[in-house]
């Protein structure tokens, strides 16, 4: 699994790449290729922010509330919850009005948000609703 061994910052070239396509709806293999690739580069912190800067949260929140494609949902919300371990990041999912309900009706057991991720999230997320 390239995933698996993957490590390290990526190139802001080419983590727009990975953003821009996104926006191919006409084929949603294409979309869940470009979800499940943002997850797995965004397991490195330096990506996160990248992916931040780049507009990752926005333009996956919007193939998340836009596809009927439920694996695609799923691949979104998991590189949504992993990019909140940044905090910026956190924030921008927060003020999507029903974002974070959604990314939780979409986790179940068999995802692969490891629990570290998770606390950190869940973390972030408090302090961007709560203060």
């Amino acid at each position: 699994n390239m995933c698996a061994q993957y490590k390290g910052p990526m190139g802001r070239v080419q983590l727009s790449s990975l953003v821009s396509l996104l926006a191919c709806d006409s084929n949603p293999d294409v979309q869940l290729y470009a979800c499940s690739a943002i997850w797995c580069v965004a397991r490195t912190e330096a990506n996160r922010k990248s992916l931040g800067d780049l507009r990752a949260c926005k333009c996956l929140l919007d193939v998340m509330f836009n596809t009927d494609q439920k694996r695609i949902q799923e691949w979104c919300a998991a590189a949504l919850w992993l990019l909140s371990t940044h905090t910026p990041n956190a924030v921008e999912i927060a003020l999507q009005g029903y974002a974070i309900s959604k990314m939780i009706t979409l986790m179940r057991p068999d995802t692969s948000w490891d629990a570290k991720s998770f606390v950190t999230a869940s973390r972030n997320f408090s302090k961007a609703q709560y203060g």
